[in-house]
Order: structure tokens, then sequence, then C-alpha cells
């Protein structure tokens, strides 16, 4: 079979996710991942590399979820679990039942696409947030949800709009985040739309990119990233 054709900026984001993946806790064949992400990093060559490299906050080191295992077999022999979650939305604990599908990392964290039982309905959990996983010794047959590759993010009537003017050096990031509008810049960069529930990520976000983004709109989240810069100052010991 003929190998695989990638664009630049496709094989660019192909690197991204699968650096970002390795470095997940609990990931499994993670020395044939390391193997592929080698020759890719290769085949872009340093000059693209500099792009991205550095630009991107991943979890190294960290620990995988404590029930991770738990999760990976459930959706593996199709069986239920009782789980205890924390949503973040409400910042409460809840009991649940859910058939666990598909257990993928993303984004830095493990997810579990799942049918909750109670709610008749589809939902992603962070497996982070999950404090407690039993198998209820039920079956179930899987309805046939995505797991990686799926939108990690569902946009929501209370979503704020944030529209950032990218340079080149930053365009990798309408490659690796979910947006609303996208318009090409004749300087190469691009200007689009992202949509967040909160603003405090996106201002992490740019603090790394620095000057190769420019927030066009909401005020706020350039007040939020001038403040963010500034309690990073006073944390490493410089004064503002």
């Amino acid at each position: 079979s003929r190998p695989l054709q990638l664009t630049r900026i496709e094989a660019l984001a192909v690197y991204l996710r699968g650096t970002e993946l390795l470095a997940t806790p609990g990931m499994p064949d993670a020395p044939a991942l390391a193997k592929a992400l080698e020759k890719l990093r290769r085949s872009l060559g340093a000059e693209t590399l500099d792009e991205a490299d550095g630009r991107i906050e991943i979890a190294r080191g960290g620990r995988a979820p404590e029930h991770l295992d738990v999760l990976l077999e459930a959706a593996r022999t199709h069986e239920r679990l009782s789980i205890e979650y924390f949503a973040a939305s409400t910042g409460e604990w809840s009991q649940r039942e859910i058939a666990p599908e598909e257990v993928f990392s993303g984004m830095g964290h493990w997810y579990v696409a799942a049918w909750d039982i109670d709610a008749d309905a589809e939902r992603l959990f962070r497996a982070d947030r999950i404090r407690s996983a039993a198998p209820t010794g039920e079956a179930f047959s899987p309805r046939g949800l995505r797991g990686a590759g799926r939108d990690l993010y569902s946009p929501t009537g209370e979503d704020v709009a944030v529209r950032l003017r990218l340079r080149p050096e930053a365009r990798w990031i309408a490659e690796y985040y979910a947006t609303s509008a996208i318009e090409e810049r004749d300087d190469g960069g691009v200007e689009l739309t992202l949509p967040a529930r909160q603003l405090g990520w996106v201002a992490r976000l740019l603090l790394r990119v620095g000057d190769d983004a420019e927030v066009v709109e909401p005020s706020e989240l350039r007040d939020r990233v001038r403040d963010l810069a500034r309690e990073t100052l006073v944390r490493y010991g410089h004064k503002t």
C-alpha cells in the first residue's frame, strides 16, 4: 500500500497531537508512538518544528488517572460502571451509572465516551474527575460512540466568542483547537474565532504564544493575559 501523503500543516498537526498523547500518563503503546513521532520529526525538519516546539503545555511527568485501568477494562469487556463524578460546571459530585465505550487521551487528559444510563444520553467524562469506579456486573451493547479524534469541546449558549489575530508562527492554533470561523491573512497568518466557556485557559495559551497572537476581542481577555503575566513575574521573583 502507498504511504499516507500529508500536507505540511496536516503533518504538523499530527505531530503536535501525537507528542501530547505521548506525554499523557498511562498511554498504552508509548514506545511505538515515540518511534513514529521521531520519524515524523525528521521529515518535518527543524524550521517547521520551530513554529510549535515549546508553545504547547503538556502533562509531562504526571500521573495516570486513578481508575484508568478499570475504565479501560470496562470499555473492552462492555460492562457498565457505577462512578462518582465531579462536574466542573456545577462544582458538585454525583453518582452515575455509565456504559463506557471509548477511553482515550487528548489535550493532556484521559476521557471516557459513555452512555449515561440515568440521563439516557451520551456524555464525555474526564477520567481524572472520577473519584470512584466500580463494575456493576451488567453488560451493555455498544452504540458506536466516537472516541479518539472527536471534538473535546461542545459549544453552548454560554460561550464567549474569542477573536484572535495570529502571525504565521502561531497559526498552528487554528489546527489544534476547534474554531467557529477562520480567515486567511496576507502575511500568512490567520484571524479566527474561538468559542470558550472560560477565558482562563485561553489567557494561559496566549501567554505562552506571546507576541505571535493578538486579542481582537473581548477586551476582558486582554486584561486577563496582562494580569496573568504580572502574576507569573511575581511568582518567579520579578518586580512589576
